[in-house]
């Protein structure tokens, strides 16, 4: 028996790049399996199965979201990366993830990533390329940010982004009507920051959402001369806040990140951007400049999601744009009425 020791190159062990689960093709960047080369193969001891691997990504590619029958240890050897799922987390070499059996993950690099996989029973995850013990997790995530996409684009349809364009608010009354309608909701959606950082502790959320609290903290004060003491609140604009308020105290952190920032603060982008080119409000000109990068905020955090989370906030995203387009329809109807007090 030939008791010599032998070195195997990394690029002696035949490498896959992609892999077919139920008719989809998933990538994998590069993927090399000891047991993929004769010698290794014959050198690893059956008993206890443990199985190796190299894996490396390239420059922008990624290994979606997916989950084992079996735990795994990934030992960063080099570059940087960033692990996706449910605790997303930037890494580098010299990291250990451990990802117990079940576990949605994933990996991310934007230069180049290299690692150990590492499984410590049955045959390794992609030994077997036509059997591969992998379960890949549909991006609920991706999903939810196209359904908010197809809601902003009929919600800028609406008659309220008219009155920017279409002269209406030429008329000195009208436009002062307009202000008064926003600062009663400026004053509510301060309300709503407050509450939220309240609510909102340990990381990711507390210095995602305080990022912005500072950016939006004191908004409603440049309108506050709009507002004048004979002024009623309007009861329909109230009511449409109060549902809002109501939800950043009764829904999760996924919840109030949706509701804020991609249908508030997608919406507020596009009228603040018009709002801005027709007057030089303070105002408007507050969030001209900080609104387009606050409706993408928090979008890495959709990582991993489950179908049940996915569900629920389809559907109280969908409320959100109903009763956001009702209080404009209100402030349409505000704006166009002969006499407001």
């Amino acid at each position: 028996m030939d008791a010599s020791p032998f070195v195997v190159a990394r690029d002696d062990i035949r490498a896959i790049t992609e892999i077919e689960i139920q008719g989809r093709t998933h990538s994998l960047g590069e993927h090399r399996d000891f047991r993929r080369h004769e010698a290794l193969a014959r050198f690893l001891p059956s008993a206890g199965r443990t199985s190796l691997s190299w894996t490396r990504l390239t420059a922008g590619q990624e290994l979606a979201v997916h989950a084992h029958p079996t735990k795994s240890m990934i030992v960063i050897t080099g570059g940087r990366g960033r692990l996706l799922g449910a605790y997303p987390r930037d890494l580098c070499e010299g990291d250990v993830v451990a990802v117990p059996a079940g576990a949605p993950h994933g990996f991310r690099t934007d230069s180049e990533l290299t690692a150990l996989s590492i499984q410590f029973e049955g045959a390794g995850l992609y030994e077997d390329e036509r059997a591969p013990r992998a379960t890949f997790v549909d991006d609920f995530g991706k999903r939810l940010l196209e359904y908010q996409e197809q809601r902003f684009v009929r919600h800028i349809t609406q008659p309220f982004f008219g009155l920017l364009t279409d002269g209406t608010l030429a008329h000195p009354e009208r436009r002062a009507r307009l202000l008064a309608c926003l600062y009663q909701w400026s004053k509510a959606f301060q309300r709503m920051m407050f509450l939220r950082q309240g609510l909102t502790h340990g990381v990711p959320w507390e210095p995602l959402f305080l990022h912005h609290f500072h950016e939006e903290l004191g908004h409603d004060e440049l309108l506050a001369h709009e507002w004048h003491a004979a002024q009623q609140a309007d009861s329909a604009i109230e009511a449409c806040a109060s549902w809002f308020l109501y939800r950043t105290v009764a829904g999760d952190n996924l919840e109030r990140l949706v509701l804020t920032h991609f249908v508030l603060e997608r919406s507020a982008e596009v009228f603040h951007r018009l709002a801005s080119k027709m007057s030089s409000h303070a105002y408007f000109a507050a969030h001209a400049g900080v609104d387009e990068s606050h409706h993408l905020l928090g979008r890495g955090e959709l990582q991993g999601m489950t179908e049940p989370t996915f569900r629920r906030l389809l559907h109280v995203s969908g409320q959100a744009w109903d009763i956001l387009e009702l209080m404009l329809e209100r402030i349409v109807k505000i704006v166009d009425q002969d006499s407001y007090v």
